[in-house]
C-alpha cells in the first residue's frame, strides 16, 4: 500500500493529531463545566454554619470565666476572650477512638470595669491561672471604658 517508508511515517504522525486535539478539547470542556456549578458562599451561608466543637468549648469557657470574674469584689461588668490551641485531640486505642481531649488554653484577656486596680488584677490573674492552668504572662487584665 505505501510506496515509501517516508509516506507511511507521515501518515501515522497525522493520524494521531486529531486524537490529541480531541483530548485537549475534552479536557477544556470538563474544566469549564466543573467551574460552572461553583459559586462563593455569601455571608448568610457562612454565618449559618454550625460552630465547631472547639468554638463551642471556647464560648462556654469564656462565659464561665466571665461569671467567675464578676463574682470577685471590685470587678464589675466583664468581657472575657480566650485563645485556644489548634483544636481538640482524639485519643485512640489501636484503631478505635476512645475519647477526646479539649484544646489547651493559650491565653486569656479580661476587660472589666475594675481592671485598672492592682488588687483586682492580682485576684483575677490568680483566679484564671488556677482555673485554666495558664501562667500569669499569658493573662492580661484591662480596664473597661
Amino acid at each position: 500500500m505505501w510506496k515509501s517508508e517516508k509516506g507511511k511515517a507521515l501518515f501515522l504522525r497525522f493520524k494521531k493529531t486529531p486524537l490529541l486535539i480531541l483530548a485537549g478539547l475534552l479536557g477544556a470542556l470538563l474544566l469549564i463545566l466543573g467551574t460552572c456549578g461553583m459559586r462563593e458562599k455569601t455571608e448568610t451561608e457562612t454565618s449559618s454554619e454550625t460552630p465547631t466543637a472547639s468554638e463551642t468549648y471556647r464560648h462556654a469557657l469564656e462565659a464561665q470565666l466571665a461569671d467567675a470574674c464578676q463574682a470577685v469584689e471590685g470587678v464589675g461588668r466583664t468581657k472575657v476572650v480566650v485563645t485556644l490551641s489548634l483544636g481538640e485531640q482524639y485519643l485512640y486505642d489501636g484503631s478505635r477512638m476512645t475519647g477526646t481531649v479539649p484544646p489547651r488554653v493559650q491565653g486569656v484577656l479580661v476587660v472589666c470595669e475594675g481592671g485598672g486596680k492592682d488588687t483586682v488584677k492580682r485576684e483575677l490573674t490568680s483566679l484564671i491561672s488556677a482555673l485554666c492552668h495558664v501562667t500569669a504572662n499569658r493573662i492580661h487584665i484591662a480596664e473597661m471604658k
